[in-house]
C-alpha cells in the first residue's frame, strides 16, 4: 500500500521511462506503470505509459490509487493536487 499520506490521495502523475523521458515509446510495449485502486496490487487497475496524467486520466479515478507497480528504470512522481501541484513523492 501507499503510506497513509498517499493512499487515495493522488490527483496527478508524471511518469518518466528509462532515460528520463515522458514521451511514450514509439514501438513495442516499452513498459507501463500499473496503478491499482486497492492495496497489495488488487482491485481495478490500469496501465500508464510514460507521460503526464491529470486526474481525469488516471484510469482508476481521482484520489483512488492505493498501490502501484513501477518497472525497472521508471520514475513515477505523484502529486496530491491536479495539474501537478501540491505535495509530491517519487517512486522508483
Amino acid at each position: 500500500c501507499l503510506d497513509n499520506r498517499w493512499n487515495d490521495q493522488v490527483s496527478s502523475i508524471v511518469i518518466r521511462g528509462p532515460g528520463g523521458t515522458t514521451n511514450p515509446p514509439v514501438t513495442g510495449s516499452g513498459g507501463r506503470v500499473v496503478v491499482f485502486d486497492q492495496c497489495y496490487f488488487a482491485g481495478s487497475s490500469g496501465q500508464l505509459a510514460p507521460g503526464r496524467y491529470r486526474s481525469e486520466n488516471l484510469v482508476v479515478g481521482n484520489d483512488r490509487i492505493s498501490s502501484l507497480r513501477v518497472p525497472n528504470g521508471f520514475r513515477v512522481t505523484v502529486y496530491q493536487n491536479n495539474d501537478f501541484r501540491g505535495a509530491s513523492r517519487t517512486f522508483t
